[in-house]
């Protein structure tokens, strides 16, 4: 008897879901109107769509439009000069003292920072103190200038025997 209303009970949940899922499929007549509708849409080749979105700055390489801005801004101010930038050449001919004016001129710290009783010079995340080296880059070659002495509102640089006190901006 227990077996009998086992039976019964398992053949009648196994029609029950047969037809639950017979339901769920749609008819032919349905499905073609489907397919009619989806392949009137056009396929756009990516070449146009390309093209539709060549005048957007690419988000994960903004360096192509800082390098024009760059340059643009550099051959401005090389026009502004009537050619002279009014930096020296690096080489003959060029004192230590007009470099090392050249290169202070890059350098610019955004403050100073006192740990213990030492200052330092904040250059974003990187600290500079007293007898450290800053590396410059001017005219395709690398400096490297010591800062001799910081203070709370200059700093001293050295090039060779050359030392130039610089007011922090």
């Amino acid at each position: 008897m227990k077996n009998l209303k086992l039976s019964i009970t398992l053949v009648a949940t196994f029609l029950a879901g047969a037809a639950f899922l017979s339901a769920q499929v749609s008819s032919v007549e349905e499905r073609e109107a489907l397919l009619e509708r989806v392949e009137r849409f056009e396929v756009i080749p990516m070449d146009d769509i390309a093209g539709q979105f060549s005048h957007v700055a690419d988000p994960f390489y903004a360096f192509e439009a800082l390098e024009e801005r760059l340059a643009e801004a550099a051959a401005e101010a090389e026009t502004i000069a009537g050619g002279e930038t009014g930096i020296p050449e690096a080489g003959l001919g060029v004192s230590d003292r007009e470099l090392l004016e050249a290169l202070a001129e890059r350098i610019r710290p955004s403050g100073v920072m006192e740990f213990g009783s030492t200052a330092h010079l904040i250059f974003g995340q990187r600290r500079v103190r007293a007898g450290e080296f800053i590396s410059v880059r001017y005219q395709e070659n690398d400096y490297r200038l010591e800062v001799v002495e910081v203070g709370s509102r200059t700093f001293k640089l050295r090039l060779n025997e050359e030392v130039i006190s610089k007011r922090i901006q």
